[in-house]
């Protein structure tokens, strides 16, 4: 089995970790630190591709940052991600606030209670 490696993701980005293992078509199990990583839950995406065996994050938050490990019959690797959170500056202009996100460039425009007590 080849180590996962730790990653680095944007908040609302999507994260893919890989491994391949000696033989096609194993069954393995992923987690998120101790919890079991269900097929069922939308966040995450598993697949496999015959020796290789992936696990995809997807719109990652701050609480994806942890440790992810991925296990077939005895044999397991970890790594961790961090989850970096995006950053936003706000413009004061007539009484509104513009919010512009630096990594999306997103720019709603909501009332100021700071510029309307002035």
């Amino acid at each position: 089995m080849t180590p996962l490696s730790d990653g680095v993701v944007t908040e609302s980005d999507n994260f893919t970790f890989v491994c391949e293992l000696s033989k096609p078509q194993k069954k393995v199990t992923w987690y998120k630190g101790d919890q079991t990583i269900s097929l069922d839950d939308a966040h995450f995406t598993i697949s496999n591709d015959d020796y290789k065996y992936s696990l995809t994050l997807n719109e990652c938050t701050l609480d994806d940052g942890a440790e992810y490990t991925v296990k077939c019959d005895d044999v397991s690797t970890t790594a961790t991600l961090k989850v970096k959170g995006k950053i936003f500056v706000v413009t004061h202009f007539r009484n509104k606030c513009v919010v512009n996100s630096i990594f999306r460039n997103k720019c709603p425009v909501i009332p100021c209670t700071t510029c309307l007590s002035i």
